[in-house]
């Protein structure tokens, strides 16, 4: 059972055992017992135990050989972009049941690489993606932060940084496919005018797939519980949105200061008349200049595209959330964000001045 049925029945979270509010303590034992036995025991007991190759299995034995997260979620979340950011109501409308159980299957059986996903509809791979999450035996943010995560969304000041604290608890393998399943959410969000999907709505979905605790909770407090996960979710979400929308704005400036350059440096190359003595491997000082911007503009660039995936707090509270290891969490963004600025703008004007002296042309700009 789906864990929205706490709202009516008590919800058992580690078998997803349902049963009526008179009998959850005679059932609670039973589930406890069958928790340890084996699992046709398990079966005959009417307790629902799911565990293939990929689904139902902890995070540490699932294959990692496409990068820091499970090479099955890598290529969902790689299709879905590809093709569904656009699709309206993607992960609120369910996939076919009988396409998603057959493609849950085949992940279960058969190598990940080999499989195609793109003859599957966006629906489908959504639901697959969600069921991945729901299913795995401890939750994304893990039962011993649950209580942390809680109490973080009903703090009406430093909220989000509090959050991030608690994120840095993770072990890294959770921390790593949390960063790509919110950046990738946060993607999703920034189309929410064709999509019909924001933070809140994505957090209403992914909240109880990832955060949900393996206690006894009564009905009543389930419910205070349902609104502060979606809290923490939608917070954590907004706030990559956020970050998302700076960095695509410089890289946008990049890629004019790169355009402008790339375009004055052909036209120069162009207006040249070698002599017979001369040749193109020969550059004056202008030439230079606009080589050496256009490396500088792409190694920043490469920057900035290389940390878009990223969880690590980016506002003045930065220093609440510094470790020890030496990582880039250490270093002051705002500063680290005020020198690219400068650097963008220096080299947007630099870019401009030079194309001053432009000389018209129709040709495509040389890529160097």
């Amino acid at each position: 059972m789906y864990s929205r049925a706490i709202l009516t029945y008590p919800l058992f979270l580690d078998c997803k055992l349902t049963c009526h509010k008179k009998c959850y303590t005679r059932a609670n034992q039973e589930c406890l017992k069958d928790m340890n036995s084996s699992t046709a025991n398990m079966q005959s007991k009417g307790v629902c135990v799911v565990k293939g190759k990929v689904f139902g299995r902890p995070l540490g034995e699932l294959d990692l050989s496409m990068g820091k997260v499970p090479a099955v979620v890598e290529c969902l979340i790689t299709i879905i972009e590809m093709y569904g950011m656009y699709t309206e109501g993607i992960y609120r409308k369910p996939g076919l049941t009988t396409r998603v159980n057959e493609l849950k299957e085949l992940i279960d059986n058969n190598d990940v690489s080999k499989i195609e996903f793109e003859k599957y509809q966006v629906h489908v791979l959504a639901s697959v993606l969600k069921s991945f999450l729901r299913d795995m035996p401890e939750p994304l943010l893990t039962f011993d932060c649950y209580d942390d995560f809680i109490r973080a969304a009903s703090l009406s000041e430093d909220r989000v940084s509090t959050l991030f604290n608690i994120l840095k608890k993770l072990p890294k393998v959770n921390y790593d496919l949390m960063e790509r399943l919110v950046f990738h959410l946060a993607r999703v969000a920034l189309h929410e005018n064709v999509n019909r999907m924001n933070a809140s709505s994505l957090a209403i979905v992914f909240a109880p797939c990832v955060l949900r605790t393996n206690k006894l909770v009564p009905a009543q407090e389930s419910l205070r519980d349902i609104e502060q996960q979606t809290l923490c979710i939608s917070s954590i979400i907004s706030h990559q949105m956020d970050k998302i929308k700076s960095t695509l704005a410089d890289i946008d400036t990049l890629d004019t200061a790169h355009h402008t350059a790339t375009h004055r440096l052909s036209s120069l190359r162009i207006s040249k008349v070698y002599g017979p003595t001369e040749g193109p491997s020969k550059m004056d000082e202008e030439e230079k200049m606009l080589v050496g911007q256009i490396q500088e503009i792409k190694k920043e660039k490469d920057f900035l595209t290389s940390n878009l995936p990223s969880l690590r707090r980016t506002n003045s509270d930065d220093d609440l959330l510094s470790t020890d290891d030496g990582s880039l969490d250490d270093v002051d963004t705002n500063t680290l964000g005020s020198s690219r600025k400068a650097k963008l703008k220096n080299t947007t004007k630099k870019s401009k001045r030079s194309n001053n002296n432009t000389l018209d042309s129709d040709e495509d700009p040389i890529m160097v």
